[in-house]
């Protein structure tokens, strides 16, 4: 279903146990956690959306900024009448977890960041990035995709999964993602992380050559109440680490 703001949403699993809310990547949707759903349904009340411009959400006019795709998941927990949840966000959904965790804590119990920095990349990068789209469309962003996002391993390993998010990456709406890569462009969180408070969990990949584990290491100093997980994985180490990184959240929450 989608909310009043035209972000979609599905719940899973049972509503008497505590909401985890799961936000995905830039250049996916909300099905990158089906890995993680049958056996974190077991723990939780799933909340998957698809962030802004991304999946079956509306794709509204850009640029965006960490702060709407954050005030994305307020209005949802408002709309929703979810007075606190835990939230796990990978990549883009990780910095906007951290913009969540400075600004609007009351609304949680802690957080799971994952494979990401509060400076992802460079502005450079992300400028070259929306002018390859403005010129040729998503199709060569999605030919390097698989690189940045799995080991070599990995991709000789699972062409399926490799092939369809892919194909997902080409077909989607540029001016979602455009605007999403617009939202990264001047984001640097670094100078705020020191004021996250609750519990939260970084977890890196020693593959991930896009958010690496030095940041990570870096965002462990920072942030005081945190744990650091590393798994043998690359960017989209939900993916490609399924049940580690399932069972590193419920550990983390449980403990």
């Amino acid at each position: 279903m989608k909310s009043h703001n035209g972000i979609y949403f599905q719940w899973e699993g049972d509503p008497e146990k505590p909401v985890l809310i799961l936000s995905n990547s830039l250049g996916t949707n909300l099905s990158m956690w089906n890995k993680q759903v049958e056996k974190l349904a077991r723990h939780f009340h799933i909340l998957r959306y698809d962030i802004r411009g991304h999946g079956r959400s509306d794709v509204t006019p850009g640029p965006y900024s960490i702060n709407r795709l954050a005030l994305d998941v307020v209005e949802l927990l408002q709309e929703c009448k979810i007075k606190k949840a835990w939230f796990c966000g990978i990549s883009i959904g990780g910095i906007t977890g951290m913009k969540l965790a400075i600004d609007y804590p009351q609304f949680f119990h802690g957080f799971i960041l994952a494979n990401t920095s509060p400076r992802i990349a460079t502005k450079e990068v992300w400028q070259k990035r929306i002018e390859l789209i403005k010129n040729e469309g998503l199709s060569p962003v999605a030919r390097g995709s698989a690189a940045r996002w799995f080991t070599e391993k990995f991709i000789r390993e699972h062409s399926s999964i490799i092939n369809a998010m892919t194909d997902y990456l080409a077909r989607m709406s540029s001016d979602g993602y455009s605007a999403c890569c617009e939202a990264l462009v001047d984001e640097d969180l670094w100078s705020q992380i020191e004021n996250i408070k609750l519990p939260t969990l970084i977890i890196a990949a020693d593959g991930d050559q896009v958010c690496t584990i030095e940041e990570a290491q870096k965002m462990h100093q920072k942030v005081a109440n945190s744990k650091l997980r590393v798994l043998q994985a690359s960017h989209l180490s939900n993916i490609e680490k399924a049940e580690e990184f399932s069972e590193s959240l419920i550990d983390f929450i449980q403990t």
